[in-house]
């Protein structure tokens, strides 16, 4: 979103208002710092880069930090929840986190809703983790950005999406690609060798045309044959 579209979401609040700012992003710094000059409403920054005086920022290691209230306290450990992987998810958590916190939420509550966050069907959504390669859906990000976000989250993806999206992507138009998109990307991962292997499904646009069911049939396909899938299966099962 745009500085301005920012603003406007900001100012439509009615008191007591308060603002949870993400200030990683050109944008979202120069919101932050015009509502904190406004002085209308309570202003919370969050971030997944740099320690944020007054709110609450996770540093790369997934240890998220409470400055709410000025004591800058351990909050909870993203490394070890499945559903906040990378920068774009810390971002989240600490985003989600901190407007618990400004609603009222006592601190060690909101910490636990974290913890137990399953995320969300379709969204970075672990399927199955099968000889170590762990299956994600994340068929919601329908735009190049959010599915590049997504892939970014990972340091070691075989990423399926849409014909076009990324250069580096398994290229699929619908779920009549997926089942030789899935063994492709699953043979990549065992053979590659690094920790923690990843098969992503973000299509980062539709596919077969304009219709959002045809992403949801993609969706479905992908869920199927991940189910199907030979192997040992350990934990983050739905």
């Amino acid at each position: 979103a745009t500085a301005d579209a920012l603003r406007r979401i900001f100012h439509r609040q009615t008191a007591p208002r308060t603002a949870v700012v993400g200030i990683d992003d050109p944008a979202g710094r120069f919101v932050f710092e015009a509502l904190v000059a406004a002085g209308e409403q309570r202003v919370i920054p969050v971030s997944a880069r740099e320690v944020a005086p007054g709110g609450v920022w996770a540093a790369e290691d997934g240890a998220l930090r409470d400055d709410i209230d000025g004591q800058a306290v351990p909050a909870v450990d993203l490394a070890g929840v499945a559903a906040f992987p990378g920068e774009a998810n810390r971002r989240r958590g600490a985003a989600a986190y901190a407007a618990a916190r400004a609603a009222g939420v006592a601190a060690p509550s909101a910490a636990a809703s974290l913890r137990s966050y399953p995320g969300l069907v379709g969204h970075q959504q672990t399927l199955a983790v099968v000889d170590g390669v762990r299956y994600v859906d994340d068929s919601g990000a329908t735009t190049p950005f959010a599915a590049a976000e997504s892939a970014a989250c990972y340091a070691n993806v075989q990423w399926i999406a849409a014909n076009g999206v990324a250069k580096d992507a398994i290229a699929i138009s619908g779920p009549d690609d997926l089942q030789i998109a899935v063994a492709t990307a699953r043979q990549a991962a065992l053979a590659d060798g690094r920790p923690d292997p990843v098969v992503l499904l973000s299509p980062g646009g539709r596919l077969d045309g304009d219709d959002a069911t045809d992403n949801m049939s993609v969706a479905s396909a992908f869920r199927w044959i991940v189910a199907a899938l030979p192997g040992a299966r350990t934990e983050d099962e739905d």
